[in-house]
Order: C-alpha cells, then structure tokens, then sequence
C-alpha cells in the first residue's frame, strides 16, 4: 500500500490501527456458519477474539504476518480470524491468501469494501487464469460499530465492510453474498 493509501486508511479509522471487532459480529459468524475462530492473528493483548485459543499480540511483539498460522490451527480444526491493521491491508490479504492456498489453513478476514483496489483485485477477486483467490465475500450490511479501549463509544466504520474468505483448494471466483449479521436468520 502506497504512502497516500496508507495515510488515508489512517485518517479514515481516526488514525488508529487498534480498533476491537464487536463481540456481537463474532458470535453471529460462528453461529452462523458453525465455525470455531481459533485463532486471532492480528490482535492485541486487549482485544483477542474472545473464544480463540491462540491471539498473536502485536504488543507483545507476535507480528502475524511474520507467524506461521498453520502450527496454531492443525489440532483444532479452527478458522483463523483477522481483522487487520487497515494501514497494511494489502499485507495482510497476501498473507491470509498464503495461509490457505500454501499452508493449508481456513481463514476469515474482516476488511472494508475497497473493490477499487490493487489488493482487492491481488487477493479478493483473482482474474480466472491465476488460481487461489478468496472462495466467498459476504458484505455485511450496515456499518460495522468498532470498539476502542480508549473511546467511551463504539464507532461506526466509515466504510462498509465484508467477510473475505480463504478455503484450501479453492479455484476460480468467489461467490458473493449480503448478509445482515444483526438480524437472526433461518441458518442462526
């Protein structure tokens, strides 16, 4: 991600790269989808996905981007979780890409609808030649409402955002989905 881009995430998440996923989304995904997030690769010690066994802490100095994700999910059978630093997205995206397509590790991202972008189409939506792109996109409706140790409030995202997913083996385009996680569904 260039200078700019990464100053504008920035400016656009009040300059932090820190903000906590509500617990509500997170209970509304495994619910949902019957998954368990047993990993949370991008975390602090504070907000860790409350039922992952394994959080690496970037205050602690466990950068998941340099981490192997497989090692932390082969006895489980967990997904990872990852709500990345937006200022380094494109990082982040490649990495989980890696992970499943490599490694062979199922993973969940939490990311802002960015379809104008060099890593939405680098990570996301792969042109069909280039194997190994995301297997599904859901876009959430309504705004994601942050939470942040230092702010009274939750804050709503000033982005939509989506559910990027990353399943072994996975060839060719995502399907893509609306779903609204607030509101109980027949799959709940």
């Amino acid at each position: 991600m260039g200078r700019l881009a990464a100053t504008q995430s920035r400016a656009a998440t009040g300059g932090r790269d820190d903000w906590r996923t509500p617990a509500a989304l997170l209970e509304a995904i495994e619910r949902r989808w019957r998954i368990w997030l047993a990993v949370d690769a991008a975390c602090s010690s504070d907000n860790m996905v409350f039922t992952a066994a394994k959080g690496f802490a970037l205050d602690r100095g466990e950068d998941g981007l340099d981490l192997d994700w497989h090692s932390a999910t082969m006895h489980d059978g967990g997904w990872v979780w990852c709500n990345p630093p937006y200022s380094r997205v494109a990082d982040w995206m490649a990495k989980a890409r890696h992970e499943a397509h490599i490694r062979g590790v199922r993973v969940v991202c939490l990311v802002p609808v960015r379809t104008d972008t060099g890593w939405w189409s680098a990570s996301v939506h792969r042109p069909a030649h280039i194997p190994y792109g995301a297997s599904r996109v859901t876009l959430l409706r309504g705004r994601v409402r942050f939470e942040h140790s230092t702010l009274p409030a939750a804050q709503s995202a000033p982005f939509p955002s989506c559910l990027i997913w990353y399943e072994p083996g996975h060839v060719g385009a995502p399907q893509y989905e609306v779903w609204d996680w607030r509101q109980p569904t027949h799959e709940d």
